[in-house]
């Protein structure tokens, strides 16, 4: 077998189509191999500034369309993945039952150290994440629902996932280790799914600050 033969895909018979490795096609066309790796290394470069660039565009488009509030001690925004889950979590625990519990609310239950929301899609979701000292006012304005409940922190410093975010989020609990309110704003969870290069539909405010209660309150759902 020749070069030509394996580009073209024929053997010896016209019909007989021909699979070969990587590194049997370096070995037949070593000068073919080394343009197609060439290119494939300047797509894949391309394909990556692409992504990074859309990332980047995302997650201003994400920071512009939520409502302004309070200033926060730390804050974060990004764009992250629904997952095939379509859900998140917020510190660490059980999270078979904080989900199934979330399953039962229909978008966020906290269990112990472990707070689990749910989103509308496995796309992009734009999330932004607010620590105050104190409970800001409650703003129910431009969102679908709001809810909040308790949970605490036991090293103060909760982690979120399984998200995909450009940028490590900041630790989201400023009084360190204790108790603490997560209050959760969602719009568009019944929009459909979006990916890039579109922008976001579904949109997620997370307000966390120290409280001990553990109550879960609804404050607003005109969610269909």
């Amino acid at each position: 077998m020749d070069c030509a033969a394996v580009i073209q895909g024929v053997g010896l018979e016209a019909e007989l189509e021909v699979y070969v490795t990587g590194e049997q096609f370096a070995y037949l066309c070593p000068d073919r191999a080394a343009v197609l790796l060439s290119e494939l290394r300047r797509s894949a470069l391309e394909a990556g500034w692409d992504y990074r660039r859309h990332r980047i565009k995302a997650a201003e488009y994400c920071a512009r369309s939520v409502p302004r509030g309070p200033r926060p001690v730390r804050r974060f925004t990004d764009v992250i993945s629904g997952d095939e889950t379509r859900g998140y979590s917020i510190g660490s625990g059980d999270g078979g039952v904080a989900f199934d519990r979330a399953q039962d609310d229909g978008l966020v239950a906290a269990v112990d150290g472990l707070v689990t929301v749910l989103t509308g899609t496995e796309g992009d979701v734009c999330l932004t994440i607010r620590s105050y000292r104190k409970a800001p006012p409650l703003a129910l304005k431009g969102w679908d629902r709001v809810a909040e409940v308790g949970f605490v922190s036991k090293d103060g410093k909760p982690d979120i996932g399984p998200v995909l975010v450009a940028d490590e989020p900041p630790p989201i609990t400023v009084e360190g280790p204790g108790s603490y309110r997560v209050r959760v704003h969602v719009r568009g969870r019944g929009a459909a799914e979006t990916v890039a290069p579109e922008m976001p539909a579904e949109h997620h405010l997370i307000v966390v600050f120290p409280g001990g209660s553990t109550k879960q309150r609804t404050f607003k759902n005109i969610e269909g």
